[in-house]
Protein backbone atom coordinates (compact mmCIF):
# COMPACT_ATOMS: atom_id res chain seq x y z
CA UNK A 1 0.00 0.00 0.00
CA UNK A 2 1.73 3.53 -1.28
CA UNK A 3 1.15 5.96 1.73
CA UNK A 4 -0.49 9.36 0.84
CA UNK A 5 1.41 12.82 1.31
CA UNK A 6 -0.31 13.24 4.39
CA UNK A 7 0.89 9.54 6.09
CA UNK A 8 4.77 10.36 4.05
CA UNK A 9 4.61 13.61 6.38
CA UNK A 10 3.32 12.22 9.60
CA UNK A 11 5.92 9.11 9.71
CA UNK A 12 8.71 11.73 9.04
CA UNK A 13 7.78 13.89 12.00
CA UNK A 14 7.71 10.67 13.99
CA UNK A 15 10.82 9.57 13.16
CA UNK A 16 12.88 13.24 12.79
CA UNK A 17 10.88 15.78 14.72
CA UNK A 18 12.02 15.62 18.43
CA UNK A 19 10.97 17.75 20.62
CA UNK A 20 9.85 21.96 20.57
CA UNK A 21 11.88 23.88 22.65
CA UNK A 22 10.40 27.04 21.77
CA UNK A 23 10.44 28.44 25.41
CA UNK A 24 14.27 27.37 26.07
CA UNK A 25 15.32 29.55 22.44
CA UNK A 26 12.97 32.45 23.96
CA UNK A 27 14.48 32.39 27.47
CA UNK A 28 18.16 32.13 25.98
CA UNK A 29 17.73 34.84 23.14
CA UNK A 30 17.17 37.05 26.36
CA UNK A 31 20.62 36.81 27.23
CA UNK A 32 23.24 38.48 25.77
CA UNK A 33 25.98 35.96 25.32
CA UNK A 34 23.36 33.39 23.40
CA UNK A 35 21.67 36.20 21.14
CA UNK A 36 24.48 35.89 18.44
CA UNK A 37 24.64 32.21 18.46
CA UNK A 38 20.35 32.31 18.21
CA UNK A 39 20.09 34.92 15.28
CA UNK A 40 19.99 32.29 12.44
CA UNK A 41 17.24 30.66 14.03
CA UNK A 42 15.31 33.39 14.75
CA UNK A 43 15.03 35.61 12.13
CA UNK A 44 15.67 34.86 8.43
CA UNK A 45 16.39 38.04 6.52
CA UNK A 46 15.81 37.98 2.57
CA UNK A 47 19.07 38.27 0.31
CA UNK A 48 18.10 42.42 -0.23
CA UNK A 49 17.75 42.46 3.39
CA UNK A 50 14.62 44.08 2.90
CA UNK A 51 12.42 41.42 4.23
CA UNK A 52 12.34 39.36 7.19
CA UNK A 53 10.81 35.98 8.75
CA UNK A 54 10.76 35.33 11.75
CA UNK A 55 10.42 31.44 13.36
CA UNK A 56 7.54 31.26 15.37
CA UNK A 57 8.74 27.77 17.30
CA UNK A 58 11.77 25.93 17.41
CA UNK A 59 12.00 22.18 17.59
CA UNK A 60 14.94 19.64 17.94
CA UNK A 61 15.32 17.87 14.80
CA UNK A 62 17.71 15.38 13.70
CA UNK A 63 20.36 15.74 11.45
CA UNK A 64 19.18 14.82 8.33
CA UNK A 65 16.25 16.63 8.72
CA UNK A 66 18.39 19.89 9.73
CA UNK A 67 20.50 18.86 6.46
CA UNK A 68 16.63 18.56 4.29
CA UNK A 69 15.67 21.71 6.00
CA UNK A 70 18.58 23.81 5.30
CA UNK A 71 18.74 22.97 1.46
CA UNK A 72 14.91 24.24 1.25
CA UNK A 73 16.44 27.46 2.75
CA UNK A 74 14.56 27.17 6.32
CA UNK A 75 16.52 28.39 9.63
CA UNK A 76 18.48 25.80 11.28
CA UNK A 77 21.48 25.57 13.65
CA UNK A 78 23.23 21.87 13.83
CA UNK A 79 25.09 23.11 17.51
CA UNK A 80 23.14 25.47 19.27
CA UNK A 81 24.89 23.80 23.18
CA UNK A 82 24.85 20.47 21.55
CA UNK A 83 21.24 20.81 19.81
CA UNK A 84 20.05 20.67 16.59
CA UNK A 85 17.00 23.09 16.25
CA UNK A 86 14.61 24.29 12.85
CA UNK A 87 13.01 27.40 13.56
CA UNK A 88 9.64 26.73 12.17
CA UNK A 89 7.86 30.19 10.57
CA UNK A 90 4.53 28.21 10.73
CA UNK A 91 2.26 28.33 13.86
CA UNK A 92 -1.51 26.75 14.46
CA UNK A 93 -1.19 23.34 13.10
CA UNK A 94 0.55 20.15 13.20
CA UNK A 95 3.90 20.22 12.15
CA UNK A 96 3.18 17.47 9.34
CA UNK A 97 1.12 20.17 7.85
CA UNK A 98 3.83 22.39 6.76
CA UNK A 99 4.30 22.80 2.92
CA UNK A 100 8.32 22.68 3.53
CA UNK A 101 7.30 18.92 5.69
CA UNK A 102 5.72 17.83 3.08
CA UNK A 103 7.77 18.37 0.18
CA UNK A 104 10.75 16.58 2.10
CA UNK A 105 8.27 13.68 2.80
CA UNK A 106 7.55 13.24 -0.74
CA UNK A 107 11.53 13.81 -2.43
CA UNK A 108 12.46 11.31 0.20
CA UNK A 109 9.83 8.27 0.56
Amino acid sequence: MELNTEQLADRLVGNHVLYCTSYLVSELSKDEKHQDELLEILVNYSEDEEESEEALEHWIVSDWLADKLAEENEMVTKDFLGLTIWGRTTSGQSVSMDYVIQKIAKENS
